[in-house]
């Protein structure tokens, strides 16, 4: 591991080989299976719409998670700063919620793809994954 990362102040990014070995291995990776990201429980739905997606899709939705997975975790299970990324702009629908009564948000992956998911105890419940006006209709 010590030729794939790196340490900078006090953090660990990847080496130069560390980069080169993600490129090439990269597309392969996250077109395939859906990857386990901490803080991200994806439902029955949310898996059956990802086998269904293309290629593409995927390595956008896998990149899209594991930004997400990231912020929530530095933010100690707060959606507030999911709201404020430029690329994410997450917010709860309007008059949707569970059963239990919990607001249901989504965040965008693209001007055309949507992910909803339900905030509860830290985690992040991922419910649907798909185009804009799909996502809308069945968060």
């Amino acid at each position: 591991t010590d030729t794939f990362l790196e340490e900078v102040d006090d953090r660990v990014i990847l080496s130069t080989w560390g980069k080169l070995v993600w490129q090439k291995s990269r597309q392969s990776l996250l077109s395939e299976e859906l990857l386990d990201f901490p803080h991200l429980i994806p439902t029955p739905d949310f898996r059956q719409e990802f086998k269904k997606a293309s290629k593409e899709e995927r390595i956008q939705l896998q990149e899209a998670l594991a930004k997400v997975a990231v912020i929530f975790h530095i933010s100690g299970g707060n959606t507030a700063n999911l709201k404020k990324h430029a690329g994410l702009l997450y917010e709860n629908y309007d008059n949707k919620s569970t059963s239990d009564g919990l607001p249901i948000g989504h965040f965008r992956l693209n001007k055309a793809r949507r992910v909803s998911c339900v905030s509860a105890g830290g985690m992040l419940q991922l419910r649907h994954f798909g185009a804009h006006d799909y996502v809308n209709h069945n968060p």
